[in-house]
């Protein structure tokens, strides 16, 4: 039997324990990786333990080099990010490091004090950092630290050039800071939304001790829960989460002093290095974690022990970049976004990595900006001297947002159309130019500072707007589409049932009016539930839709919709015939290209339902649906319906297959289902008998709706209704005064009228005759009568033409 055994390079004494008389497969890991983040010396002064916030003399000047620079604070809250990141699995060890100016111990000293004034600030241990503060400082650190709240909170405590001497302007300074910290904290509790303890007055003598310290020690955290937007209880969460490795009594783990004994220069020189000075603050994974056999007890380094810095390494270093912290909250308000829109569905989703958008600025300049994250998120730093702030976006063309089933929303141009569509994209056009105030916005949670009517963020000078949202918690920028749902319906033929449209490519434009070229928005989405077509009114300024717009599909001839399968089980596709050609029109619907003779007649050919090569909404008749199973609340022409609020489950409904009476050029007769005897229609189901879903409403010979008495099955008739015209279809009851059928049986086949027969199959009407443009054309292949004979009543003669 095999035994395998994992060790490290530094535990081979194992091996001496195997049994002998067995097979062993030994696994030796030579070297390990951790990852380290840099505390630079530039965070301290010469000679000090104190971790300065920031190293600046002055305020970082915003969109210079200086607005890059990582403090001590940058460099605390990186480890934060980077332990949560791999969710506090990390050991975690603190090391201290000096140059060799200066003598061993003293270096030792100073590297271990330096790394515990880390480890105190990391762990939020207020009074061990006040206490190592207190004992290992410079005059200079006190002078640095009150600029960095004179320039970073606006209080009045700069006291001036740095001398690193206890001049009467650094005392006045301290008494300022500490007359100014009594009242924040204290008197007026300014902060008490992020700390939930209680803070106590300190003396306002101008001196330093541990009472400054430690309101020193409570603008560090300040900063600290501004820049991570969480409140003081959601530090200490992350802070008890740090997990510090941890050695037997007697050894300084998890912080450690190696003095000069390791100089990340490699200089043997006694000269001041500052690349040397700095403090580390690494990471292991469990189990991987240094022996520290180098470091037996406080104060002593042993470095031929060492498995970390030496130079045949156990261990391999990864650094951690840190990245520099926002600007001081007293020079710009820290901005945190998330853009999302309202998809048809009702789901929000992200809008697309790489948006553009500007921010305008209440003084008239502004700033281009675009989405960095496929979350949607982004991060800004707006200056205080800009007051205000509002958003708009411009394109220098249409652009659409493509959504794949699943996966990030992206952003293209129209020549990415086509080959999205193809692919099964949603895809949806977005205005040209547009912003806050013309389209409709959700802030949640929505900022104090943000004005409803002018749809600006205000009050940027004041300092109390410390952050608009925060990374945990973002502004969500939710856009509000003002989707139309539309739900366009057809027989199909092969499985037998009325379907809704497959996805398709429609136009919308603002009036009829304005209808030239592609559509002013172009939408294919339709939703999962109720296959409703999904169309974005972004645009508010006129409350669209309304009873001016105008929709358009446009579909290269000879394209059907093709359904494979059975009544249980079928699907679907757009296909056209020949090669497909045309994709550089923008709104042209074209299918899958094949290769079928449409004009022979065999039951293979009810497998393809015709389209129109063009529709439009104009006159169309609609209904607005009372929901699933429920009659329509409204019925009428689009115009009438069009700006009805409409839901998912409550579309607007549009037939495919109404039928507008023409004659053999397709031009519209001028007729009208009135009383008129001559005028009445016999409407016939395909199969002429009574069969199908709607067999109740046929007659044995396929007569729909008859008026009146008419054979329905059995050997007595039927009463259909109340009159005694069963030889006719009932009068409609929606569309009585026009050219136009909305009530028939799912697959009409024949219409009778004025003497006429007319075919309905494949024909469809077109633009330039009449007012309704793609409904399906019942044909009167050629009229009975001469056209100067009237109608002939039956019972007499009628004049007979000659075949065609």
């Amino acid at each position: 039997m095999s035994e395998e055994l994992i060790i490290d390079s530094r535990k081979t004494d194992k091996i001496g324990n195997l049994l002998t008389g067995r097979k062993h497969s030994i696994k030796v890991k030579g070297t390990f990786e951790f990852h380290i983040i840099e505390m630079e010396d530039v965070n301290f002064h010469f000679d000090s333990a104190v971790l300065l916030p920031d190293y600046g003399p002055e305020a970082p000047k915003p969109g210079t080099d200086d607005q890059n620079r990582v403090t001590g604070l940058a460099v605390i809250y990186a480890c934060y990010k980077h332990a949560e990141k791999d969710e506090f699995l990390k050991k975690m060890l603190v090391t201290g490091h000096t140059d060799k100016k200066g003598g061993e111990f003293y270096n030792l000293t100073l590297s271990q004090q330096r790394a515990e004034n880390v480890f105190f600030m990391l762990k939020g241990n207020r009074s061990k950092w006040v206490d190592s503060s207190n004992n290992k400082n410079q005059v200079e650190d006190v002078q640095q630290i009150l600029k960095w709240i004179s320039f970073n909170f606006q209080y009045d405590c700069d006291p001036g050039p740095k001398t690193n001497s206890m001049n009467s302007e650094t005392l006045t300074a301290i008494q300022k800071f500490q007359i100014r910290y009594n009242q924040d904290f204290v008197d007026l509790n300014k902060h008490d939304e992020k700390f939930e303890r209680t803070f106590e007055r300190i003396d306002e003598d101008g001196k330093m001790g541990k009472q400054t310290w430690g309101a020193f020690f409570d603008m560090y955290i300040l900063e600290l829960l501004i820049v991570m937007g969480i409140k003081e209880d959601g530090l200490i969460d992350i802070q008890s989460k740090l997990d510090f490795i941890e050695k037997s009594p007697g050894s300084p783990a998890p912080v450690v002093g190696c003095g000069e004994n390791f100089p990340k220069s490699g200089s043997t020189s006694e000269e001041e290095n500052a690349v040397d000075r700095r403090v580390e603050i690494l990471f292991f994974d469990e189990t991987e974690e240094p022996e520290l056999k180098c470091h037996p007890a406080k104060l002593v380094c042993k470095k031929s022990l060492c498995d970390l810095f030496n130079t045949e390494k156990v261990f391999k270093p990864v650094p951690v970049k840190v990245l520099p912290l926002p600007l001081p909250s007293g020079i710009a308000v820290r901005v945190h976004f998330k853009f999302v829109y309202k998809d048809p569905e009702g789901e929000d989703r992200a809008f697309p990595k790489g948006f553009p958008f500007t921010l305008k600025f209440g003084d008239g300049t502004s700033e281009q900006h675009s989405l960095e994250k496929d979350n949607g998120q982004i991060f800004l730093q707006v200056l205080r001297e800009k007051k205000s702030f509002t958003i708009g976006f411009k394109f220098a063309e249409t652009n659409f947002i493509a959504s794949p089933e699943s996966g990030n929303d992206e952003i293209i141009p129209e020549s990415g159309i086509a080959d999205k569509v193809k692919n099964k994209f949603r895809v949806f056009s977005l205005p040209v130019e547009w912003d806050l105030k013309n389209s409709d916005w959700k802030l949640s949670p929505k900022p104090a500072n943000f004005n409803e009517t002018t749809k600006e963020f205000n009050n940027l000078e004041d300092l109390s707007v410390e952050n608009i949202g925060s990374e945990a918690s973002p502004v969500n920028m939710i856009l509000d589409p003002h989707w139309q749902y539309i739900k366009f319906l057809y027989f199909d033929r092969w499985v037998k049932k009325k379907l809704s449209l497959p996805s398709v490519l429609i136009e919308a434009f603002n009036s009829s009016g304005s209808e030239s070229g592609k559509g002013e928005i172009i939408s294919n989405w339709i939703t999962k539930e109720e296959a409703s077509q999904s169309i974005p009114w972004i645009i508010r300024e006129t409350n669209k839709p309304d009873k001016d717009i105008l929709l358009r599909i446009r579909i290269k001839k000879d394209t059907y919709i093709e359904t494979s399968g059975d009544e249980s089980d079928f699907t679907r596709r757009l296909v056209t015939q020949g090669s497909g050609a045309g994709s550089g029109n923008i709104g042209l619907n074209i299918g899958e290209p094949v290769n079928i003779n449409f004009n022979f007649a065999n039951a293979f050919r009810l497998r393809f339902y015709d389209l129109p090569k063009l529709w439009k909404s104009t006159k169309y008749f609609t209904q607005l649906s009372g929901g699933k199973d429920a009659s329509p609340q409204k019925m009428g022409k689009f115009e009438d319906l069009a700006s009805e609020k409409t839901e998912d489950e409550k579309p607007l409904i549009i037939s495919f297959d109404d039928i507008i009476l023409t004659d053999k050029d397709l031009k519209p007769l001028s007729w009208k289902p009135d009383e008129q005897i001559e005028n009445r229609i016999a409407v016939f189901h395909h199969s002429f008998a009574k069969s199908g879903p709607q067999k109740d409403d046929l007659s044995t010979v396929g007569l729909y709706k008859p008026d009146g008495r008419a054979f329905a099955g059995g050997s007595a008739p039927k009463a259909f209704s109340g009159n005694n015209l069963g030889y006719f279809t009932q009068l409609p009851k929606d569309e009585k005064d026009r050219n136009y059928i909305s009530d028939y049986p799912d697959w009409t086949r024949v219409i009778i009228t004025q003497g006429n027969i007319f075919d309905v199959f494949d024909k469809r009407t077109e633009e330039g005759n009449g007012d309704i443009v793609g409904a399906r054309a019942g044909v009167r292949i050629f009229d009975v009568f001469s056209s100067s004979t009237s109608f002939v009543p039956p019972g007499q003669n009628r004049p007979r033409v000659s075949s065609p």
